[in-house]
C-alpha cells in the first residue's frame, strides 16, 4: 500500500489546502481549546494551513497580566508560536491578538506597570468579552495595589492600560466583586469601558477580608445600553458554601467593627435599587451562601436562597423608607406629610417592580442557558456539569 501525499495549497478559500474540511477542524481546535490547550499550540505548529485555522482559535482568550506564564501578550508567553515566513515576532504575535474575543486583564502590584501602553492603544477588532480580575483592600475592589488616590486637589489616576483598550466591550466581566464594598467605578477604572455596555456581570468569591460596608460610584445605568446584570456568588462547587468573612461562621457573633450583619444587605439592596426598572438582573447561586452569614440554621438550599432574597427586599424596602424619612434635606422637610406618603408609595411601587425584575437561579441552571465563556474558566464549568 503507497502512501498519498497531500499537496498543500495556500490560499485556498475552503479548506486552505487540508485534507479535512475547515468547519471539522475548527470544532477539533475548539474543543482541544477547552481541554488541551497545549495540544492546539502545537496543531498551529503542524503546518501553515493549521496555523491559519488554529491560531485565531488559540488566541480566541488571551490574558494581560504581570505574571508571564498568564500573559498572552509578552513574547515570552508559553503560547508563543513557531515564526513562519519573514515576519518579526512582535508583528505576528500582534496579528494574532487582534483574533482576541475574551480578554482579560489582571490586577497589578503598580499602576506604573500600566505606563507603557500610556501612548499606545491595544485594538481588539473582535472584542466580545473583557473581564478584570481585581484585588481588595481596605477600599474595596481595585486594580491597582498601589494607592492612586490623591488629595483633591489632585484627580485620581486611571488605568493607561484600560484606556488603551479598543473598542469598549459589549459585555464586561468584573471578577473580585464584593458584597459589602460595592462599586462599579472600582479605584483606577477609566469610564470609557462602560461606552458600549448591554451586559455586566460581578463574579463575588468567598470573602475573608471584609472592608468595611458602602456603596458608591456607580454609573448613570440609564444612559448606557445596559440590558442585563447578573451578580454570581462564586464557588467552587455544590459541596461548598460561599462565606462573607470568617467572622460569620461564628452564629454567636452579631457585631464585627463598627458595623452589622444588616449592613451588608443594605449594601447589596441599594447597588440592586440602582438599576432601572427595565434591567434584568439575575442573582446566581445565592442557595449556597452558608447558613450563619444569613442567619440560618438549616443546609437547604432552597430555604436559604427563599431567606436570602427575603432579607435582601427588606433591606431594599428600608432603604426606600430611609430616604423619606426624618433625616432628610431642607427642602423635602417643608413638603407636607401628604406629599411625603405619595412620593413614598411611588418609589415603593418602583421597588416592587424592579423586585419583579429579578430572577434567583442556581449555578448549574444559568450555565446550562446562558452564555457563560469570558466569566468562568471551561475547568471552572465542567466541575458544575459534572457534580451531581
Amino acid at each position: 500500500m503507497t502512501k498519498r501525499k497531500v499537496q498543500i495549497q495556500l490560499g485556498c478559500p475552503d479548506n486552505f489546502g487540508s485534507p479535512f474540511p475547515v468547519a471539522v477542524l475548527r470544532r477539533i481546535f475548539t474543543h482541544l481549546l477547552c481541554n488541551n490547550r497545549s495540544a492546539l499550540a502545537t496543531c498551529c505548529r503542524v503546518s501553515r494551513s493549521f496555523s491559519q485555522i488554529a491560531s485565531p482559535i488559540l488566541y480566541a482568550r488571551i490574558g494581560i497580566s504581570s505574571i508571564p506564564k498568564r500573559d498572552s501578550t509578552a513574547d515570552y508567553s508559553l503560547d508563543r508560536l513557531t515564526v513562519n515566513g519573514r515576519e518579526k515576532p512582535t508583528t505576528r504575535k500582534k496579528k494574532l491578538l487582534k483574533c482576541a474575543r475574551y480578554v482579560t486583564v489582571d490586577a497589578r502590584d503598580f499602576s506604573a506597570l500600566c505606563g507603557i501602553c500610556r501612548n499606545k492603544k491595544m485594538s481588539f477588532p473582535k472584542l466580545k468579552v473583557l473581564t478584570l480580575c481585581l484585588t481588595i483592600d481596605s477600599t474595596g475592589p481595585i486594580m491597582h495595589k498601589d494607592p492612586i488616590v490623591h488629595s483633591p486637589k489632585r484627580k485620581q489616576q486611571k488605568c493607561s492600560l484600560l484606556k488603551s483598550i479598543t473598542p469598549a466591550p459589549k459585555k464586561l466581566v468584573i471578577d473580585g466583586a464584593n458584597m459589602t464594598s460595592i462599586t462599579a467605578y472600582p479605584l483606577g477604572f477609566p469610564k470609557s469601558v462602560y461606552d458600549n455596555l448591554e451586559e455586566i456581570t460581578f463574579i463575588c468569591p468567598p470573602i475573608f477580608y471584609l472592608p468595611d460596608p458602602s456603596v458608591g460610584g456607580f454609573p448613570y445605568w440609564s444612559d448606557l445600553p445596559l440590558k442585563r446584570v447578573n451578580w454570581m456568588f462564586f464557588t467552587k462547587d455544590d459541596d461548598h458554601y460561599w462565606t462573607l468573612g470568617r467572622h460569620h461562621l461564628n452564629p454567636n457573633k452579631q457585631k464585627y467593627g463598627s458595623g452589622r450583619f444588616t449592613d451588608e444587605y443594605w449594601s447589596f439592596s441599594n447597588f440592586l435599587l440602582s438599576f432601572p426598572n427595565n434591567i434584568e438582573i439575575n442573582i446566581i447561586n445565592s442557595g449556597l451562601i452558608h447558613p450563619y452569614t444569613i442567619g440560618s440554621a438549616y443546609f437547604d438550599q432552597q430555604y436559604n436562597q427563599y431567606l436570602f432574597a427575603y432579607q435582601i427586599r427588606q433591606g431594599m424596602l428600608a432603604e426606600v423608607h430611609c430616604r423619606f424619612g426624618k433625616h432628610q434635606p431642607g427642602h423635602i422637610r417643608k413638603n407636607t406629610e401628604e406629599n411625603l406618603k405619595t412620593n413614598l408609595d411611588i418609589e415603593l411601587a418602583k421597588v416592587q417592580e424592579r423586585w419583579n425584575a429579578i430572577r434567583w437561579v442556581g449555578m448549574k441552571e444559568y450555565l446550562r442557558n446562558n452564555d457563560w465563556e469570558g466569566e468562568l474558566e471551561p475547568d471552572e464549568v465542567k466541575v458544575w456539569l459534572n457534580s451531581k
